[in-house]
Parts: C-alpha cells; structure tokens; sequence
C-alpha cells in the first residue's frame, strides 16, 4: 500500500493505483469489521443471557437482525446484500430510535433522583454534614476542583459541582445565566446550536413524548407516580417506597442501555461487513483465512444463539479467538495509516473518480469511515445546511421559544423538581465564571444561602464523596 500511496500522493497512474488501492483498503475494513463480529457477536450472546425473556420489540428486532447474519453466512449475491443492507441500516435506525427513548429516561430519572436525594435527610441523620463552616467547604471544593492542570477536567469538576449545589435563584436570574450560555454560540454553526438545545431539552424533562416509554411500561408507571409527587410532603414510608421504585427503574434502564449499546455496535459491524463485501465482489483479495476463520466462529456463535450448548462449540471458539488475537489492532493501524488518502482522491481527483465510475465505493467508504470512528450511533447524512451560521435572529428565536418552554414547566410543576431541573441546565452550560474568585463566591452564596437544612446535608455529602473519590 505504501507504493500506491506514493502513486497516488504524486499524482501518477491514477486509473491504476486509485482502483488497487481502493481494493486493499476495502479488504481492509472488511477484516477488520469481521474480527469485531466475531467477538462482540459473542459478547451480545452473553449479554442477552444475562438480560432474560425478550420483550415483543427486542424479539422483533433479534429475528430480523439473526435472519441477516444467516444470510451473510451463505454468502449472498450483489442484488441479495443489497436487500441486507437495507434491512440492516432500517435496524440500525430503529435501534437509535430506542436509545433516544432510553437516554431520555436516564434524564428523567436523574431528575427524580436528584429529588429524592435532596429530602433524605428529613429521615436520616446528616448532622456529620452540617458542622463544617461553609468557608471551609467552598475552599475544600475550590482545591478539589483546581487541583487538576487541564482545563477540560476542571470545566467537567466544575459542572458536577454546579449540579449538586443547592438551587437559591429567581427564574430570572436563572434565565439571564442560560441566555449567557448561549452568547457562547454566538458564531456557531446550526447544528452546534440545535444540539446544544436539544440537551438543554432532554436534561429538562421537554422531550417526554409517547414514545419515551416505549420499552418498558412497568417503568412508565414509576414515571407517573413521581410525576404525581409532591416531595415537600412525603412521609418516610413514601420515601422509602419512591427510592425503591427509582432503584428498579434504573437498573431495568442501565440493562437495556448495556443492551442496546452492544446490539448497536455488531449491528455497525454487520453493515460494514456488507457494505465491504459488496465492493469487494468479484475483485482479487489476499489470502482470506481471517474470513474464514471469522465465519466459522460466527456459525458457532449461530449455533449457541440456537440452543447448541457451549461445550459443544467451546474449543472452536477458543481456537478461533486465539487465532484472531491482535488482528483486530492490526487491521485498525493500517487504515488508520492509509484511510486519509480517500479524501485526498476526493478532493484532488474528481474526475477520475467519474471517470472511473467509482462514486458508489466512495459513498461506501464515507458510510465505513463513521462507523468504525467509534461513535455507535452516528449518523449516515450529512445535512449541509447545519453548517451554515446560525446567526443572531436564529439564536434569539430558539432562546425565545426554549424560554417559553420552560417557563410552562415551572409553572406547572413543584419547586423540588423545578430547582432539579435548574440544577442540571445550570451545569451542562459552558462554564462562564470569569475568575476563581467569582467561581468561590457563587458555591459559598449557594452553601449559605440554602435554610433547608436536609438539602444542605445531601448536597455537602455528595460534595464531599467527590472530593474523597
């Protein structure tokens, strides 16, 4: 590859190198993304052994996903592995659909969690977190927080702080610090700025939806009992009951989240394998024993998903991991040595590429290079228009409507969820104190200001077990 490299580098034999090299980098990707299957494929086994009996979705999704990978197993032809790749980006989409509704449960719940924990101490002791002078926790927390030279790290201390602090604001001073945070913004592009909303918006509880539910209906009934809960009233029984019901809440979301995440990653796999496999057919490759090796496995794999009992298929798979130990850092080397060179082509030989009619496997490579970047669920399209500049008048109507939004929320919902609401907004904005001094001042103001003395426990406990950690 190194002598195409220079070929193409120099712009020499294009016709030739372009298409060899396109050949072995494809080749490439498609070992790499077969080594992955073959191992991840066997970790998505032990995960859903772990999970228990599937629902109606995860079943639907399992078939469809299980009817694919027996296809690639039979080797199909140009016009089939069109079809699989279909039915395999259309299981990606829905598989990302689920995580959204997931990721928006975990913000739901922080939420509650973050209500819960605020009123724990009206039933327990938290006298151990009370005698300390707030000058001295605020420099106790300052040190914790700049004791790190990287600013990354400091910004991120400074967020968790921000969120554990008790909430002592005006909604309009509230809202003057969230328009502050979006002047950051200000020569963004619009993708930037929808994002940043769109967080704002799913750590706020705004993106609740028919849908945000739709793995789990047991879970939805915890949704509502809290939703229905004044938390500046409840008795200890109530509590005990609410924190119990939190706990079976998260845990059935973190096992569906683990869950989905892996199925997500074979499923990238599986479509990169494909999309490869479609470019490679009837081209010459290398010795292709890692293929087959991976194939062998996968049936195995096939076979234990069936009901074939691992003792029957363990030392093939031993014998075949063992094989491919290391090959999948090898692979990952080498186009992460090579791989600059298709934008390169792109950029400084479009007309070859035309003349070569050779834009399809280029389209592929794009796809390919997203889904092996490491970043689960990226997304296949660009969409130009949210690289524009967003401008001024942009941002100030998003702003005004989000405002809008929230103000409807507050007005409708109690001061514990609200202030948890607050918090969590508070720290995902970009950090704007201008000084430490500043920094110091507003975690003292918040640790004084704050008369609710079971509140202040729980946020000085937790204040404290970041520091310790």
């Amino acid at each position: 590859m190194r002598y195409l490299e220079r070929e193409i580098s120099k712009g020499r034999n294009l016709e030739e190198a372009i298409p060899k090299f396109v050949v072995k980098l494809m080749d490439v990707y498609n070992r790499y993304s077969y080594v992955r299957f073959s191992m991840n494929y066997y970790t998505f086994y032990e995960i859903l052994e772990d999970y228990g009996e599937k629902d109606n979705t995860l079943s639907s999704l399992y078939d469809t996903f299980q009817g694919i990978v027996e296809a690639m197993l039979h080797h199909p032809g140009e016009e089939e592995l069109r079809k699989e790749l279909e039915q395999t980006e259309k299981l990606r989409n829905r598989i990302t659909e689920l995580m959204t509704s997931l990721t928006n449960c975990v913000d739901i719940f922080n939420i509650y969690e973050y209500c819960l924990n605020r009123v724990e101490y009206n039933y327990k002791d938290g006298s151990e977190f009370l005698h300390g002078a707030d000058e001295e926790l605020t420099r106790d927390v300052l040190q914790y927080i700049l004791q790190d030279r990287d600013q990354v790290v400091i910004n991120g201390k400074i967020s968790e702080v921000l969120r554990q602090l008790p909430i002592r604001m005006t909604k309009g001073h509230f809202f003057e610090l969230l328009k502050e945070g979006m002047k950051v913004y200000r020569e963004s592009e619009k993708g930037s700025v929808d994002d940043f909303i769109y967080m704002i918006r799913t750590v706020s509880m705004l993106d609740i939806s028919e849908n945000t539910f739709a793995l789990f209906q047991d879970v939805e009934g915890v949704y509502k009992e809290f939703a229905d809960t004044d938390f500046s009233a409840l008795d200890e029984e109530k509590y005990n009951n609410l924190s119990a019901k939190l706990q079976y809440a998260v845990n059935e979301i973190q096992k569906n989240v683990d869950l989905y995440m892996m199925f997500a990653d074979v499923v990238n796999d599986l479509y990169v394998i494909l999309l490869s496999s479609l470019h490679l057919m009837g081209k010459d490759r290398e010795d292709q024993k890692d293929e087959d090796t991976c194939l062998v496995l996968i049936q195995k794999e096939q076979d234990l998903y069936q009901g074939v009992s691992y003792e029957d298929v363990y030392e093939t798979l031993e014998d075949g991991f063992l094989y491919l130990e290391g090959k999948q850092e090898k692979y990952s080397e080498t186009f992460q040595k090579f791989g600059y060179l298709i934008d390169l082509i792109q950029e400084s030989y479009p007309d070859v590429i035309r003349q070569l009619s050779m834009q399809e496997v280029f389209h592929a490579f794009e796809r390919i290079s997203k889904l092996v970047s490491g970043s689960i669920f990226v997304e296949f399209e660009e969409h130009p228009e949210q690289r524009e500049i967003a401008g001024m008048e942009k941002k100030k109507k998003k702003y005004q409507a989000l405002e809008q939004e929230l103000n409807t929320f507050f007005q409708n919902h109690p001061k514990n969820v609200n202030r948890a609401v607050m918090a969590h907004i508070l720290s995902e904005l970009p950090v704007a104190f201008g000084s430490v001094e500043e920094l110091k001042d507003y975690i003292l103001n918040a640790l004084s200001g704050c008369r609710n003395q079971a509140e202040k426990a729980a946020a000085v406990q937790i204040l404290t077990s970041m520091q310790q950690e």
